[in-house]
């Protein structure tokens, strides 16, 4: 089978995992397996199909990483799409990490989070310097207070006449 240029099985209801001797076809241009019920993840023995003009696994019941190899990659997202279950590049579906999805900042977000640091550094550091130097001036700055107070009042007694 290694002079096999063409494999379309495209919407022949086949289920199972992708056997990994498909990477064996080292002849292969054409590889279609869309539309079907394939399941588990994508073999990365397909990394070995070199000669490949055409390729697609999508509408399926793949799930798993993308394997990060270039030549099964360059098909971009429609030769993967609709497969709920699959996720890396090329399609925009991020991976789990232990359970949970990576989440990307965008630079936009990262540049608010540095401004932010920033100016949260600056007025500590603005804050420290001034307390500092109120401590160093010592009693200079002691406010004196001052009571002043008016004489008591004198009642002067003026008489009538009448």
């Amino acid at each position: 089978m290694s002079y096999l240029e063409f494999l379309d099985l495209h919407h022949n209801r086949l289920n199972g995992s992708i056997p990994t001797s498909l990477g064996e076809l080292s002849s292969i241009e054409f590889l279609d397996l869309s539309e079907n019920s394939l399941s588990g993840a994508i073999p990365s023995s397909l990394g070995n199909l070199t000669v490949l003009t055409h390729f697609n696994l999508s509408y399926n019941l793949l799930t798993g990483a993308i394997p990060a190899i270039s030549i099964i990659q360059n098909f971009g997202p429609t030769a993967f799409s609709h497969n709920a279950g699959l996720c890396g590049r090329p399609l925009d579906t991020p991976c789990k990490t232990n359970g949970k999805r990576t989440h990307v900042l965008s630079v936009s977000a990262i540049a608010a989070i540095v401004a932010a640091a920033v100016i949260v550094t600056g007025v500590c550091v603005i804050t420290a310097m001034n307390v500092y130097a109120r401590q160093s001036r010592g009693t200079e700055d002691e406010v004196i207070v001052v009571s002043e107070s008016t004489p008591p009042l004198r009642w002067v007694g003026v008489r009538m006449s009448s």
